[in-house]
């Protein structure tokens, strides 16, 4: 008995790793937040307060080493290959 319990409790650690692996990460295995949609904003205003939302990006990649890393991975992410 005590195999089996052992068992379940082992494919539930594995099922719960699973989920968050997948929900956590995209295709690149880089971590996604619900705020990644505005990863770029504040850095946008401090930066680069005269581009237009959307419109930012020459701006943004010229101060790359200074953006948070949630900015620059979205940046890399849109950056043609």
């Amino acid at each position: 008995m005590r195999g089996v319990k052992t068992w379940s409790w082992l494919m539930s650690v594995a099922a719960i790793c699973v989920m968050a692996s997948t929900l956590g990460a995209n295709s690149n295995g880089r971590v996604v937040r619900e705020n990644d949609r505005h990863a770029c904003k504040e850095n946008r205003k401090e930066f680069c307060p005269q581009s237009e939302a959307g419109k930012a990006g020459p701006c943004l990649r010229q101060h790359m080493a200074q953006l948070t890393l949630a900015c620059q991975a979205k940046i890399r992410a849109a950056s043609p290959k």
